[in-house]
């Protein structure tokens, strides 16, 4: 099945308006603004440094590769941010190739140099899936950030905001154009409904276009998906699982290689020893019932 998005929809959504904010159900700057560097940012605990604006999105995937969008693509310069201090250390590199994955809406680029080594390199999910098997995914409903515009800061990274929302829908093969096809995962526009995960509930607007999209495991963000574009209450992230073969035959290529995720941690063992002796009780319990 192929849906078709609006081009002139997700055109918008890669040219800001007066640097749009992506829409959120209850916008805090002390919850949602990166930098303002609160204790109450929803984001604490969790490494933001490996993702970069310039007017379009870079995300840090390996020593010098990058993930970004064809149609918003990002080149040129990145200012990386070692915390979320705008006074802190920042490091700028120069990003001039870019390779576009086939006919899709995922480039992968590659900076001049290392950002070096504080800057988080994103680990990407390694489960794909499909329209057909989405239900049955780890990402069926999975909690996930959503990084875009914060509204303030112009075409540098201190434009930065966080949301979140529920991965709720998948589609195979979305047109942005007619040469334009891409996987896509999906999470809808629930803000002030019984299905919003409250003040943090995110929308897509208006130059999020390329920005990423995180589940979490444990303490690290792991990367899904990147912007895509919005089509009424729904947003779309061209989904980067289906596609890790590619990306790897382009980062190997350079000598150097990605980090793959399942997106359900393996169990420590710790659990599966609690869950072994939970099988013995049962068993135990099972052999003293009456003949």
């Amino acid at each position: 099945m192929k849906t078709t998005i609006h081009f002139i929809i997700l055109s918008a959504l890669c040219t800001p308006v007066t640097w749009a904010a992506l829409a959120l159900q209850s916008y805090d700057a002390a919850s949602h603004y990166r930098f303002a560097d609160d204790p109450a940012f929803i984001g604490n605990g969790y490494d933001w440094s490996g993702i970069a604006y310039n007017g379009d999105w870079f995300t840090r995937i390996s020593d010098t590769y990058y993930v970004t969008a064809w149609h918003a693509r990002a080149t040129g310069s990145a200012t990386f941010y070692e915390s979320n201090d705008l006074l802190g250390p920042s490091v700028t590199v120069s990003a001039p190739s870019l390779t576009r994955l086939g006919t899709t809406d995922i480039a992968i680029g590659r900076f001049s140099s290392s950002p070096g080594s504080n800057i988080a390199i994103y680990g990407i999910a390694s489960e794909p899936t499909t329209q057909a098997t989405f239900t049955s995914s780890s990402y069926y409903e999975m909690e996930a950030f959503i990084v875009g515009l914060n509204g303030s800061g112009g075409n540098t990274t201190t434009n930065f905001r966080v949301g979140r929302n529920e991965l709720d829908g998948f589609y195979d093969d979305v047109a942005l154009t007619a040469t334009n096809i891409t996987d896509t995962i999906t999470f809808d526009d629930d803000r002030g409904t019984g299905q919003s995960l409250g003040a943090d509930e995110a929308y897509l607007q208006s130059g999020d276009s390329g920005g990423p999209t995180f589940i979490t495991v444990g303490s690290d963000l792991v990367l899904t998906s990147i912007h895509l574009g919005i089509d009424g209450t729904r947003s779309y992230d061209s989904f980067l699982p289906n596609y890790i073969a590619e990306i790897s035959a382009i980062v190997e290529a350079g000598g150097e290689s990605l980090t793959l995720i399942s997106p359900v941690p393996e169990p420590s063992t710790a659990v599966l020893l609690w869950l072994a002796s939970l099988s013995l009780m049962h068993r135990r319990r099972v052999s003293q019932l009456p003949l």
